[in-house]
């Protein structure tokens, strides 16, 4: 399965608001853990349905 950037922007329009920089890289450090993303050349990447997903949610906010 390819796997699709994560925009910074994308998952930040994601999670709960407002949110201080250490929760943000917390909620990052659990998704890694849960095989959800993963971290590649300092970029973080995700499998194509969670992108579209996660798009898809913050187009709707």
């Amino acid at each position: 399965t390819a796997v699709q950037p994560l925009l910074r922007q994308t998952l930040w329009a994601t999670l709960p608001q407002p949110m201080s920089k250490q929760a943000y890289y917390e909620a990052l450090q659990r998704l890694q853990r849960a095989h959800l993303i993963q971290q590649i050349e300092g970029h973080f990447s995700v499998a194509p349905l969670l992108a579209t997903y996660l798009a898809e949610r913050a187009h709707q906010q």
